[in-house]
């Protein structure tokens, strides 16, 4: 690996938010690529639009216009609101079915 390269050791089944499931599903919302695939979309984007140059005294730097960079951080941030909307609508779901689920059973126990 060369110094350019980072390696990231995460867990694939490791869950980043607390869950009324503590029980890791393959298909989970909370897959690390999901959630963090807005970043590095947006970093790709900054390398593939900015131009690297030579500094005089701090060796590669980069030049990127006010324009590109806006366009990136738009789309990042549509990316971060798609992604939020997402876990919301999915927490909500599963909290409405777990209280339909407790509902039923206070029912039954009655």
């Amino acid at each position: 690996m060369n110094g350019k390269q980072l390696a990231f050791y995460i867990n694939p089944w490791q869950q980043y938010a607390s869950t009324v499931d503590q029980m890791v599903d393959k298909r989970n919302h909370l897959d690390p690529i999901n959630k963090v695939s807005f970043a590095q979309k947006f970093l790709t984007q900054i390398r593939n639009r900015c131009l690297e140059i030579e500094t005089l005294t701090s060796g590669v730097g980069v030049v990127i216009s006010k324009k590109d960079l806006n366009d990136c951080l738009e789309e990042a941030c549509r990316g971060i609101l798609k992604q939020d909307e997402v876990e919301m609508r999915t927490r909500c779901e599963a909290f409405a079915l777990q209280q339909t689920q407790l509902e039923n059973l206070l029912y039954i126990k009655d």
